[in-house]
């Protein structure tokens, strides 16, 4: 969204109904503006990696897959 953002438009996202795979049936809307005068972008490297967050949701699921979730993040 960020990203979006840059090129120029506006962006909004909803969550309306969060849900989990594969029953959840998510609701979203997204919303974009201003889409005649779009900006390029050029993204042909990598920048630095300046943070990492996770945050790991479960229903119906042993807390370990939580944990291998989590250490898949944390290392790579």
């Amino acid at each position: 969204m960020p990203l979006i953002h840059r090129m120029g438009p506006s962006v909004e996202l909803e969550l309306r109904t969060p849900g989990f795979f594969p029953a959840g049936r998510v609701v979203s809307m997204l919303g974009l503006n201003r889409l005649k005068n779009i900006i390029p972008i050029v993204l042909s490297e990598r920048g630095a990696i300046r943070g990492r967050r996770a945050r790991v949701w479960l229903s119906k699921l042993s807390p370990d897959v939580a944990e291998r979730e989590l250490a898949v993040v944390t290392t790579n």
